[in-house]
């Protein structure tokens, strides 16, 4: 090696920390423009000099809070998500009422209790009246606290909707200062890990990118809690007709909160009232399975609201003030809904509660409830009200659509994107994706899949359940004139169009593992109405109108029930299939034809 060679390999060891010796075999030997460079492979890095270990220190990520809720925890695709999120947070609070107050510049700057004390005054035009102010109150339980202070810090209580501690942030979508106060309750408002009494918080932004917030005593005035938010840019107030809709849907399947009153400054323009009535408890078919296909869940029992001569249905009534009203009278209507309740038993092996403890930072409920909307034929003849088309009902989209052109949804407290794949909206304690808009079939898939057994399971049971009433209407009809309506026919399409299945959206997945459970569920065969009563459905044939005619006691559909989708979308081990050859002659050799049959028989 050359002087010139030996000072630069020790210039390069000296620089890059190279080992000195260039005999080791470890080493590789370049030769480039008469110049040896030695390289240490892939293994053990050498040793750290106190200089490199104080400069790989660990450092703490920083994050741009402002970018932060502005890309993603206020941006959400759903209609109406500030008071979704805001209604649900109440009714996760145990409060069975609320009120949404949308408020002009003028109210605001004139003496609120004096305007309200005027008296009855001309309603503005609701559509192009812009509101500077929202409020959001409702009157919490003790113990009950707002969390919006501590980001992603959740809901810990496994019966409660609220996960994943981001919601409120939602605000920040409108408002850029928003504002919660809470004046009666002495641990309202939870700031750190203990609660201070009577307090409001104000949050502001502070050099663009960190949120801050300032909290000041209060007196005790009342027992309202309040979310307060100076709108960003004033706007007229959402269309009464289709809010309403949304309030409608929302308070269906909520556990505590039955009541939802909407002003406009100091005129109330909506209300949304719901009473639950009585249950009763409904027989299971011994043949069902009421145990999903894990063994996570376990149906103990189903429960029925409404449609029975001792018990009550689910009411929902809504007042609502219409544009432009001149008499400042609130139209009232209502609509009673028929619920089932499946009551579930939870058992979780370790592993999983774990998982879902990791992803949700909560462990799961001990017990459950899976509820489903069902509409009875009788149900579906009552026309509604006719309105307008500017002014639509306020329950459009929450009772069920035959025709599957207005699409059920599946509720966790409040609707998602997702559709079912029936006619009914469906509700229970399923794990969505932070969005909330989806069924989450990726990170928490056996909690989901079991739970969409459970729902399933319980649209066998009601189909058991509807078509014990139709075999009671077939045997009425058998037993009196000819002449008497064939209720049993109507009642039993009906039931068939309300368990067909459409493909769900935007995951597939429900529809397959929906169908999977409700056909499986049960060791024997699903059941149809034949022309002599209930039979199972391998045992049925399809209609044939020449044959009908001298088959008299051979089970066949009606024809009306072979042209739906629900028979032809029928699995391989409950097909129907057509009438054979074979089939008419071992009929005819059990069965001797009268004179009109015979007729038929030889045409």
């Amino acid at each position: 090696m050359s002087l010139a060679d030996m000072i630069l390999y020790h210039c390069i060891h000296t620089l890059l920390d190279f080992p000195r010796s260039p005999t080791t075999d470890s080493h590789l030997n370049y030769k480039k423009y008469g110049v040896r460079i030695f390289r240490r492979p892939l293994g053990n890095p050498p040793p750290l000099t106190k200089q490199r270990q104080s400069q790989q220190e660990d450092a703490p990520v920083t994050v741009d809070t402002r970018v932060l809720i502005d890309k993603v925890l206020s941006r959400y695709s759903g209609e109406f998500t500030v008071f979704r999120k805001l209604l649900q947070n109440s009714d996760d609070a145990g409060c069975d009422a609320a009120e949404i107050r949308f408020e002009t510049a003028g109210f605001l700057g004139s003496n609120s209790t004096a305007a309200t004390n005027v008296g009855p005054a001309m309603l503005p035009d609701l559509r192009t009246t812009n509101v500077q102010n929202c409020l959001a109150m409702d009157i919490r339980k003790p113990r009950e606290a707002v969390s919006i202070r501590r980001s992603a810090s959740g809901n810990p209580d496994p019966q409660k909707v609220g996960a994943f501690g981001v919601g409120s942030h939602s605000l920040f979508s409108v408002t850029e200062s928003p504002y919660v106060s809470s004046g009666g309750r002495t641990d309202s408002i939870r700031l750190r890990s203990y609660t201070i009494p009577d307090k409001q918080m104000k949050f502001s932004w502070k050099d663009e990118n960190q949120l801050c917030y300032r909290t000041c005593d209060l007196p005790r005035t009342d027992l309202w809690t309040m979310f307060k938010m100076p709108l960003r840019e004033a706007a007229p107030m959402p269309p009464i007709s289709q809010f309403m809709q949304f309030l409608s849907s929302s308070i269906t399947f909520m556990i505590h909160l039955k009541n939802v009153t909407v002003f406009s400054d100091h005129h109330r323009v909506g209300q949304i009232h719901k009473s639950l009535g009585q249950s009763q408890v409904i027989p299971i078919p011994t043949e069902l399975k009421r145990q999903s296909s894990v063994g996570n869940m376990t149906v103990d029992s189903v429960q029925q609201y409404g449609k029975s001569s001792q018990h009550l249905p689910v009411t929902i009534e809504a007042s609502v003030m219409p544009p432009q009203c001149d008499s400042m009278r609130m139209h009232g209507t209502k609509v009673e809904l028929v619920v089932f309740a499946a009551e579930v038993d939870v058992t979780v092996s370790e592993k999983l509660s774990k998982e879902l403890k990791r992803c949700t930072k909560k462990y799961p409920p001990s017990r459950l409830k899976y509820s489903l909307i069902y509409m009875k034929y009788d149900q579906s003849c009552i026309n509604e009200q006719r309105h307008a088309p500017e002014f639509p009902s306020a329950f459009r989209g929450l009772r069920a659509d035959l025709d599957g052109a207005i699409h059920t949804r599946v509720f966790i407290g409040h609707a998602t994107a997702q559709t079912t794949d029936i006619v009914g909206h469906m509700a229970s304690c399923f794990i969505p994706t932070v969005e909330r808009e989806c069924i989450d079939l990726v990170n928490v898939t056996i909690w989901n899949r079991e739970s969409l057994y459970v729902g399933g399971f319980l649209c066998r049971v009601v189909y058991e359940l509807e078509l014990s009433d139709v075999q009671r209407l077939w045997k009425e009809a058998a037993a009196d004139t000819p002449q008497s309506p064939k209720l049993h026919d109507q009642y039993f399409l009906h039931l068939l169009k309300f368990f067909t299945v459409y493909h769900s959206t935007p995951s597939v997945e429900v529809t397959e593992w929906l169908v999977h459970s409700f056909y499986n569920c049960s060791i024997r065969p699903l059941k149809v109405l034949s022309s002599v009563g209930i039979r199972e459905a391998p045992g049925v044939r399809a209609f044939d109108r020449d044959l009908a005619e001298f088959l008299k006691s051979f089970p066949i559909l009606s024809e009306d029930v072979v042209q739906t989708n629900f028979i032809e979308k029928l699995p391989d081990q409950h097909k129907i299939c057509t009438i054979t050859v074979s089939h008419v002659l071992e009929y005819l050799r059990l069965h001797p034809l009268g004179a009109e049959e015979l007729v038929a028989c030889l045409r």
